[in-house]
């Protein structure tokens, strides 16, 4: 999870993130009672919950691809990609 985190902007959450995830399975099974408890607990501000959203969002949809999970570093290495 720490590779995820930390790619997506999201490393201040990291350690409420996986109190609920172990894994990118398990951030494409949160729902939005446990994206709003994270974001609760956590304090996080509106756009970055609205950040949060998207970036779970995108995880489901790469699963509903039927592609493979990446693992967290090849994750990282793809969002790196597609900023440079």
């Amino acid at each position: 999870m720490h590779d995820w985190c930390e790619a997506t902007g999201f490393s201040k959450y990291e350690k409420e993130i996986s109190k609920h995830c172990d894994d990118l399975d398990d951030v494409a099974d949160l729902e939005m009672t446990d994206i709003d408890s994270i974001a609760e607990t956590t304090d996080m501000a509106f756009v970055k919950k609205r950040k949060f959203v998207q970036a779970v969002d995108d995880v489901k949809s790469h699963r509903a691809s039927g592609a493979p999970m990446m693992s967290a570093i090849q994750a990282r290495r793809w969002v790196l990609y597609v900023i440079w």
